[in-house]
């Protein structure tokens, strides 16, 4: 079976995958998979640089996440750049969860 789990921001979405954790489901936090892109993917980080500059990149080669925040959260052009970026990618990733047949998965993905 699978469950995804969606909602605004603040309204329980993690608590709620913590509890389902708990209770032997699988879970997947496509927020954290999101962060990952950003971290470990080529493309995406190659994306990142090339719509937002070195600037958004520490000294140790990490996305800056808050520089990047403030970068898209003010500007919706951006924003959607970005997220045309990262969400096929970490859409790939939960239909690949979905595929592996779990008695229980829940996924959460955050509503924008």
């Amino acid at each position: 079976m699978n469950v995804g789990l969606t909602g605004g921001i603040g309204c329980g979405k993690s608590t709620a995958l913590k509890f389902f954790s708990e209770a032997g489901a699988s879970v997947l936090d496509t927020d954290c998979v999101a962060k990952e892109l950003l971290d470990t993917d080529r493309e995406v980080r190659q994306g990142v640089l090339e719509l937002f500059g070195a600037g958004v990149f520490t000294s140790e080669g990490k996305v800056d996440r808050a520089a990047l925040a403030s970068m898209v959260f003010s500007n919706s052009d951006k924003l959607r750049a970005l997220e045309s970026l990262v969400h096929p990618k970490v859409r790939t990733v939960w239909q690949q969860r979905l595929s592996q047949n779990h008695p229980l998965l829940v996924v959460e993905i955050p509503v924008v």
